[in-house]
């Protein structure tokens, strides 16, 4: 029996990031192909959180063995080191 894994979209790169990686979906398509031992199935199901605003219905939420999040397709970089007060 295959591995069901839905993958929530929630951003997407740009850039010089999505020039060298490609998309979300591109990217952990890559890894689960790159790492999963070759006797693994499995099928990942796309949703885009973000701009479609698409989820897994709650029937289908139970069907799946790992529902994995992407980040963001933003960071918030500082310079300024923390502090403690």
């Amino acid at each position: 029996m295959a591995t069901k894994i839905a993958l929530l979209l929630c951003g997407n790169l740009s850039g010089e990031a999505y020039a060298q990686n490609g998309d979300y979906t591109s990217i952990y398509s890559r890894y689960l192909r790159e790492t999963a031992p070759k006797s693994t199935q499995y099928t990942l199901d796309t949703y885009d959180v973000v701009k479609e605003m698409v989820y897994p219905s709650e029937e289908q939420e139970d069907s799946y063995n790992c529902i994995m999040l992407t980040g963001s397709g933003t960071v918030q970089v500082s310079s300024e080191r923390p502090t403690t007060d």
